[in-house]
């Protein structure tokens, strides 16, 4: 997983900026919620979309950092200023540059992260020192003065992840959720790339396999957590919670029901199995001969990824992971399981 900015934030010796956009309009790369945490020096931990609105968002950063002043600053181009401005999304971004004065709200939020709470930051943009609240996904105020603020705006705020600016009272609700978890069941040849290649989506990722040799660390990024133990303890074991993307690849169909059974019951994003056809025809024969209902296996995703013509490992990999995406992004062309088979059809 990527650098917390929170916990650099709660850990940090020298003066930061944290730049966040509070609104973005029309085309633009990044959405409003993005943060990019800015050195003295100029390097960034995260990123608001590169070019020269970057490298704007930077400089009126390092002088925040000298005056100790937070500031919004305004970013848009006329069709004509594209190319020059770098900005060739050509939309509008309205920015809230921080001078990191206190690190307790983040240290707060680094540490919610840990134990899988999400949190909502109140900002509010009239004060030059960057007043910070920390609110809980129950509207409760954990952190800050007691300036008034709506309750329901900041609890659905908090509960949705979807950040609101207030123009009216001068507050940007910013939510902070927990890391996407991405479980891998078996770690063979395509659990293996999707491991590799899943460490630069942001993801939590954890390979589980009862094969010491292919659970063993070592095969694996630095990012990516493994757990040596039989599939059905490591479902039991397991922390799932609503962010939670889980990939069933292991090396049996037995194996891969059985998995598909006890993990549909659990909070979870996302289920997919990895298989061709057939066997996604027998999984759900044996979901319902084990008592589940239609509606209980409507939810999942198989056959798994998108279609893209893949053939290896790797090429797998990354069809599968493109729909992660578009389940993260709520994407409007995906279909679960009753739309991409035919149930009626013998395959």
């Amino acid at each position: 997983m990527k650098e917390n900015i929170f916990e650099i934030i709660a850990n940090a010796a020298e003066p930061l900026a944290l730049v966040t956009i509070v609104n973005a309009k029309g085309s633009t790369p990044r959405h409003t919620g993005t943060r990019m945490l800015v050195k003295k020096d100029g390097s960034i931990v995260g990123t608001i979309g590169g070019g020269e609105a970057e490298v704007m968002a930077i400089e009126r950063s390092q002088q925040v950092i000298k005056e100790r002043v937070s500031t919004q600053l305004e970013l848009g181009m006329k069709n004509r200023d594209l190319l020059a401005s770098g900005m060739v999304c050509g939309g509008q971004v309205n920015l809230w540059i921080e001078y990191v004065s206190d690190p307790v709200p983040y240290a707060l939020i680094a540490e919610r992260i840990k134990r899988g709470k999400a949190s909502l930051l109140l900002i509010d943009l009239k004060e030059e020192q960057g007043v910070v609240n920390v609110v809980d996904t129950e509207g409760d105020l954990l952190f800050g003065n007691d300036r008034a603020y709506d309750r329901e705006t900041a609890r659905t705020a908090a509960q949705t992840g979807e950040a609101v600016l207030s123009k009216a009272d001068g507050l940007f609700h910013d939510p902070v959720t927990p890391p996407d978890k991405l479980l891998i069941l078996g770690g063979g040849h395509v659990g293996l790339a999707l491991a590799r290649l899943a460490g630069e989506l942001d993801f939590e990722i954890t390979v589980g396999d009862f094969r010491e040799f292919v659970a063993n660390p070592e095969r694996y990024p630095e990012n990516v957590s493994t757990l040596h133990a039989p599939f059905e303890d490591i479902i039991k074991e397991y922390i799932f919670t609503p962010l939670t993307y889980v990939i069933v690849a292991g090396p049996s169909h037995k194996s891969d029901f059985e998995c598909v059974r006890d993990v549909l019951p659990q909070p979870h994003k996302y289920v997919g199995c990895l298989g061709s056809r057939r066997k996604i025809r027998m999984l759900l024969d044996y979901l319902e001969k084990e008592g589940l209902e239609e509606e209980e296996f409507e939810i999942l995703y198989a056959p798994i990824g998108i279609d893209i013509g893949s053939e290896t490992p790797a090429e797998i990999a990354c069809s599968i992971l493109a729909e992660l995406i578009a389940v993260r992004r709520n994407a409007a062309n995906l279909s679960r399981i009753s739309l991409k088979l035919e149930r009626g059809t013998r395959i």
